[in-house]
This record gives C-alpha cells, structure tokens and sequence, in this order.
C-alpha cells in the first residue's frame, strides 16, 4: 500500500538530530509524499527548502492563526513569495490558515481578515488551501461559504486535524472540501470525532499525523513522525468497517488529486 502523510511539520526542531531517519522511515512504511506545512513566513520558507532538497516531501506555505503579531509586516513578503514559487515543483498549497479560539492569541476580526486573504491568494494562483481549525468550527463554515471577500467560488482545500462534529464535517463536505484525521481520533475521549469520521465520505477522506503532534494511541506521548500515519489509517479502517486497503487507496487518491502530486 503507499501511504500519504497529508500534514506533518518535520522542519521543526524537535527532529533536528534524525530528520533524514525520519524520513527514510516513512518511505520504509510505505510512504510515497509527506506535505510539509509551514507555519508562519520563516517556517513556509524551511517546508519550500525541505521540499526542494527531499524527494518524498511537498511544501505548503501559510501563516497561522495562532501567530499573527507581525501580520501585517509578513503579509507582502509572504504574498510576494507565495506567487513566485506557485511554479516550484514542491510548493503544493496555501495554509495552513484558518481559526483558532483556543488560544485566542489574536482577535476574531484579525484571524478571519488573514484567513480571508489567504484563501483569495490560494484562488488566485489556483492552489488548494489547508484549515488549521480549533473551537471555531462554526465561525469557520460560515467563512468558507462566504467562500472569498468577492464572494467568488471558493478554491478547493482541505480541514486538517479535524475536531469538529459529525454535522460540521457534513457541512464541509458539502461545500465541496476535504477532511482529514490525524492520531487524536485514537484516543478514547474523542468520540464525537470517530462519529465525524464515519460520515466523510470516501472521496473525501485524508490521512495525516500532524507530526510532531498528537502521536496515535500506541505511541501517544511520544514524538508523532509521518511513519505514524500507518496506525491512524488502521483504527479509521476499524471506525468505517472499511477494508485497510481501500481506506489508504482512496485516502491516497484523494491526497494525490487535491494537491496534484
């Protein structure tokens, strides 16, 4: 079977010392591509560098909800940078950007403005986008049916790391977008998202780790790496009563139409 981990964050430091046996673990796994995410101007730069220099590993570029102090002073340079490398082989997507109301590190207005741009510039260089989401599903679905600040078709995308409902992921669904799950959809306390995730349909459906993050249930507590993403991909072929197979083939499939890989 070839796996793809659809968001993983192996530029950060926590895999400075055995990066590159990170990735020749995945590819042993099965692994064919890892979309690197970047988060924030400087970190979207290490994903395009990681991307250029690594067979296996894509880029996406995007500035996160969580970290936009310096918004405004990024937003030229990243824009800028995002519509000259939109031709580079390894640059893949915009994002990951959207809401966060956990941390609530910057206000609702300023979150939704930069989500906002983020998706027209995704539109513009005709690039799929990736949703970082956390306790604002709601808010989030109305943005996305607003599609952009023109009100034009919304560019295709994907919501990363899903934590919503079973009626939330219906709703992004139906708006013609992706969901994809990543380890914490093992743990025993987050029932609502194995309901959400027996919803999605197959063609929807993406497989991720969000690496270093939220390791799958055997290996929860330690450092998530994308070879991990075997283990997610089993306990959702368990949820769907879904063969293995077909679950990581379509999972694949999917990952490989939406990012054109």
């Amino acid at each position: 079977m070839e796996y793809i981990d659809s968001h993983a964050h192996t530029n950060f430091d926590v895999f400075d010392d055995d990066r590159e046996d990170v990735y020749a673990r995945a590819a042993a796994a099965g692994l064919i591509a890892i979309i690197e995410v970047g988060v924030g101007l400087e970190g979207s730069k290490r994903a395009l560098e990681r991307a250029r220099n690594t067979d296996i590993v894509y880029a996406a570029m995007g500035l996160h909800p969580t970290d936009l102090d310096d918004f405004d002073s990024q937003w030229p340079e990243f824009e800028a940078l995002v519509r000259a490398e939109v031709q580079d082989r390894g640059m893949v997507a915009v994002g990951e950007c959207g809401l966060d109301y956990y941390w609530m590190k910057a206000p609702k207005e300023k979150q939704e403005r930069a989500f906002r741009l983020q998706l027209e510039l995704a539109r513009d260089v005709d690039l799929p986008f990736i949703v970082h989401c956390r306790e604002a599903e709601d808010d989030l679905i109305e943005v996305l049916k607003s599609g952009c600040q023109s009100n034009e078709i919304l560019p295709n995308g994907v919501v990363h790391c899903f934590g919503g409902t079973a009626d939330h992921a219906r709703a992004i669904v139906d708006l013609g977008l992706h969901v994809s799950f990543c380890g914490n959809v093992t743990y025993k306390k987050n029932e609502g998202f194995r309901e959400a995730a027996k919803v999605v349909p197959a063609d929807r459906l993406l497989l991720e780790t969000d690496s270093p993050f939220l390791a799958p249930g055997k290996k929860r507590g330690k450092r998530n790496e994308p070879a991990f993403v075997l283990e997610t991909a089993a306990a959702l072929a368990s949820l769907r009563d879904v063969p293995l197979i077909d679950l990581v083939n379509d999972a694949t499939a999917n990952t490989k139409r939406l990012f054109r890989l």
